[in-house]
């Protein structure tokens, strides 16, 4: 046997050539390209089978490294408390997200109703009638400091302590809002009046990650045996499922963005055992509420060291995301930045077990260590690290910086001699003005004109240049609030 006989049998690749009539010359050309083929497809084919764990945001697979704010004033951190007013503070925030930025940071979660005490408002019957005057202009600001620093913000809508009781705390509307999830028309009012014009004012904004239905669900369900969560008012797991998956299917309706659920634990998110079985599957959504576009795009874990006992563990090196059978990426929303609070791994430990077993990423907990849970100081080294290992998955693409074809709906026509660009802003009370910058080769541009922003308020720009051959484009944005960024290059021929 010969080596070319040898390689066609080690790859297989004997039935290509039966009844094919070549010379010995001919078939080894085609043994080569053959062969040339396998490899670049086997290639493909792994970096695939390496990413298809990743969460895809803007077409590319994106590993969050990411951090708990989760409120500097919890509940109020956007809208209006009705006894205490308005608690946003802006100069907070923008510390916040400076530090992420110069820690590789590249997504926040950002608690918005949490227990309801300061939005959305309430009817006296307990449905809800809409967002208070301070509600945007709060959330506004903070994407939009996102935005400059370049960070996505996954806001998480409620957490389990909207079925608490807080009123003697903090006002007549902190907690007891259990029959938002019990009562379906209670839940309907939520999603019309708050929800959907909510999710449709964010949907275009880049730095959008995914909306969170509820963090830690499982703490609304029976818990009678534990005396810690004596003050929650419990609903049925049917009904959290049904009121996850309505608000799911209404978000997916209304908005192009992904929507998760923050599960306390493994323990709830997997049908293997030592797991109790996936709550939060799209069978299980849409048997609580038929509706097709009842579903999470990605799951969502919490860890606790309790977890490593009960073996629900996403840290464990020897049990891997696949030995859960999910079939959805899976994100490790929060874990504790304190290691009085986790005795079994360390931050670094954390962060780059969470990528080495296959999770779509991880966010500790929390920013300001208001619960003694973790402070930023405590794991930001181990965020930095992470990012610095693995930059292309962190930042496969910086959110906002760059302008995207469809965001700026940009249109180039050649016609008798001359090119003819034109864009549009997303919107055009910020807009200071584009520079216009061209190149020959793609790759050294130079300004050619800045365009200001229109006196009416047009979101429409307009250039035109002379045609030379085969020409590049790109524009540059430079907003009034201090944020630029710039669109990918165009190529007009």
């Amino acid at each position: 046997m010969n080596k070319f006989e040898k390689i066609i049998l080690k790859y297989k690749l004997k039935p290509i050539f039966e009844g094919i009539n070549t010379s010995y010359s001919m078939r080894k050309k085609f043994l080569f390209f053959s062969f040339l083929s396998a490899v670049l497809m086997s290639s493909v084919m792994a970096q695939t089978e390496n990413t298809k764990h990743l969460i895809q945001f803007e077409g590319k697979p994106l590993f969050i490294n990411g951090i708990n704010v989760a409120w500097n004033n919890f509940g109020g951190d956007v809208g209006n408390h009705y006894k205490w007013g308005t608690l946003y503070n802006p100069d907070w925030f923008e510390k916040m997200l400076s530090d992420c930025e110069a820690h590789g940071v590249n997504c926040i979660r950002l608690w918005i109703h949490t227990d309801g005490r300061a939005n959305p408002e309430f009817n006296p019957d307990g449905s809800v009638k809409g967002l208070d005057a301070d509600f945007y202009p709060a959330l506004d600001d903070i994407f939009q400091r996102a935005k400059n620093h370049g960070i996505l913000i996954m806001p998480c809508l409620w957490s389990f302590d909207m079925c608490k009781d807080e009123r003697k705390n903090a006002g007549m509307y902190a907690g007891n809002h259990a029959d938002l999830i019990s009562d379906s028309l209670k839940t309907v009012s939520y999603i019309n009046n708050a929800l959907i014009p909510m999710v449709k004012r964010y949907d275009k904004h880049c730095n959008l990650f995914a909306w969170e239905v509820c963090n830690e669900p499982e703490w609304h369900m029976p818990r009678k045996d534990d005396p810690k969560w004596k003050d929650i008012t419990e609903v049925s797991v049917r009904e959290m499922q049904r009121f996850t998956a309505m608000i799911a299917a209404a978000i997916h309706k209304n908005s192009s963005r992904m929507v998760t659920t923050g599960s306390a634990s493994l323990k709830w998110n997997s049908d293997v055992a030592p797991a109790h079985g996936n709550w939060w599957s799209d069978k299980a959504l849409q048997n609580a509420y038929n509706d097709p576009k009842a579903y999470l795009d990605f799951y969502q874990i919490h860890y606790y060291d309790w977890m490593y006992a009960g073996k629900y563990d996403p840290f464990n090196p020897e049990i891997p995301y696949e030995y859960w059978n999910l079939d959805k990426p899976c994100l490790i929303g929060e874990q504790p930045g304190s290691l009085n609070r986790d005795t079994i791994y360390t931050n670094d430990e954390k962060a780059f077990n969470a990528y080495k077993n296959h999770y779509a990423g991880h966010m500790f907990w929390s920013y300001n260590g208001a619960d003694g849970v973790g402070s930023f100081p405590e794991f930001k080294d181990a965020c930095k690290k992470m990012y610095e290992a693995h930059k292309d998955e962190i930042f496969p693409i910086i959110p906002c910086k760059t302008l995207s074809k469809g965001n700026l709906n940009f249109k180039s026509e050649k016609k008798k001699g001359k090119i003819y660009l034109s864009w549009q802003a997303e919107d055009a009370s910020k807009v200071a003005y584009f520079d216009v910058e061209k190149s020959t080769d793609g790759v050294n541009f130079k300004w050619e004109r800045k365009l200001m922003a229109n006196e009416d308020g047009d979101i429409n720009y307009f250039y035109n240049d002379k045609a030379e051959g085969k020409v590049y484009y790109r524009v540059r944005l430079k907003e009034t609030g201090g944020f630029e960024g710039v669109s990918q290059v165009y190529v007009v021929e």
